[in-house]
């Protein structure tokens, strides 16, 4: 399974026909969009319906902030953190993919102030807890990394935050299979840093084939950031059984027949 995740910068605007081309092109099977504004996409809504993706779930909009959304060629459903700071957010979705035997937590991290960026990710080191035996991937903008490989220490926030997160079981794909490499995700003032990053549980990483940037889209202006793309590799017979997926809970995944007008 590929797998997508883009930041598209403030919900795309004029950009969503751009957007909506370049993701197409890397051929994903599941798309994971940060900074998404869902009332006013039904066109990108549209041209993914009709490649295939017949599957999506997004978070509510809250205040300013933007959402979050997962567009899926196979069936998804959506679960509870348990953790209200997240949920109440619209800056968290957690979804299953049952076909393919994993969970995955798509975020991001708010930057409105730094008490809320730290009880943001203080709450993903408690998910990470909770989530560390199943195959579970973190992915999206984490607004911080690790220095000084990714970026400007003294621009970093709560790096003990990430660090945390994989003191809980979870690894940095990206770095894991390029160790001693230097790419960047985002550039602002002259500045660059890898802030968007997919963390994987020990029992999903061996399973985990290739993590990529491709910055093309971020150097053209489509986006200010880069995308991340993922190849995952089938799990065997029997592992999702022994790995407990729950039945839909109160958020069940959402179809739809057509797009949304």
């Amino acid at each position: 399974m590929r797998i997508l995740a883009w930041n598209i910068q403030q919900g795309g605007g004029g950009r969503r026909e751009r957007i909506g081309t370049a993701i197409l092109a890397h051929r994903p099977d599941l798309i994971a969009l940060i900074e998404f504004v869902p009332n006013s996409s039904a066109s990108l809504f549209e041209l993914l319906h009709r490649n295939g993706f017949t599957e999506k779930l997004c978070s509510e909009r809250q205040g300013f902030n933007y959402a979050v959304c997962v567009f899926s060629k196979s069936p998804i459903q959506r679960h509870l953190s348990g953790i209200s700071l997240l949920e109440d957010s619209g800056l968290w979705l957690e979804v299953s993919v049952p076909a393919h035997g994993f969970r995955l937590g798509v975020l991001h991290a708010p930057t409105s102030s730094r008490l809320r960026m730290r009880e943001y990710l203080s709450a993903l080191v408690t998910v990470a807890e909770k989530r560390s035996r199943r195959s579970f991937l973190f992915v999206g903008d984490f607004n911080t990394g690790e220095p000084p490989a990714d970026g400007p220490i003294k621009n970093f926030g709560d790096v003990d935050r990430f660090t945390s997160l994989q003191t809980a079981g979870f690894t940095d794909v990206w770095r894991h299979l390029h160790p001693g490499c230097i790419e960047y995700t985002w550039c602002r003032n002259g500045k660059s840093y890898r802030i968007d990053h997919a963390l994987a549980s020990a029992s999903l990483l061996p399973r985990i084939e290739r993590c990529i940037y491709s910055h093309g889209e971020r150097e053209c202006g489509s986006s200010d950031h880069s995308v991340l793309l993922l190849e995952v590799s089938d799990y065997p017979a029997g592992v999702a059984e022994e790995e407990g997926f729950e039945p839909p809970d109160e958020f069940p995944h959402q179809r739809f027949s057509r797009p949304p007008r």
